[in-house]
């Protein structure tokens, strides 16, 4: 949870498979998806007002959809969140969400000098998944960050999250 986020209505929903109905409902309410997750056997969606995001298109896909989202960029649609579970790969696209640049990845390992190059040029992380055997994750200019830090830990590194939250950093993803 952060300060700052500039929502002003937020609801959520878990569900086992992915609540398409629900999302569809909270768009005509004016919501937009803010973050997707899984855990549990279940599916999580948090969908926010206040975001000052246009037009989201998302779909869930069995193998990261590459060509999908190649074909949204051509319709300035940037990646906002990447989801992974139950087999499904859930990826939401958002037009005029801030973002003006973007590269995206999959990689079998986790892309440690993929990240930091892309630091190096102003890029950052914005959304990351993990399925069993792929890391999916975008990178992103425009996102309003201005300072990040990651860990990888077989355990939830909650100590590490401590320490960084006293130093001001937020959790982002």
């Amino acid at each position: 949870m952060s300060k700052g986020t500039g929502f002003t209505d937020q609801s959520w929903k878990t569900s086992e498979s992915f609540p398409k109905d629900w999302i569809a409902n909270k768009w005509k309410s004016g919501y937009a998806i803010t973050n997707v997750s899984y855990g549990d056997n279940e599916w999580a969606v948090v969908m926010s007002k206040g975001t000052g995001y246009g037009i989201q298109s998302w779909k869930t896909f069995s193998t990261f959809p590459d060509e999908w989202i190649k074909e949204k960029w051509n319709s300035k649609y940037y990646i906002t969140q990447i989801g992974h579970g139950n087999g499904l790969w859930a990826v939401v696209m958002t037009k005029d969400c801030g973002i003006y640049q973007q590269a995206w990845k999959t990689n079998a390992t986790y892309p440690n000098d993929w990240i930091s190059e892309h630091w190096d040029d102003n890029f950052h992380l914005n959304t990351i998944a993990h399925s069993p055997d792929l890391w999916g994750m975008a990178m992103s200019k425009g996102t309003g960050y201005t300072r990040q830090s990651w860990k990888t830990s077989t355990a939830f590194p909650t100590e590490w999250i401590k320490e960084k939250s006293g130093g001001n950093l937020t959790t982002t993803t």
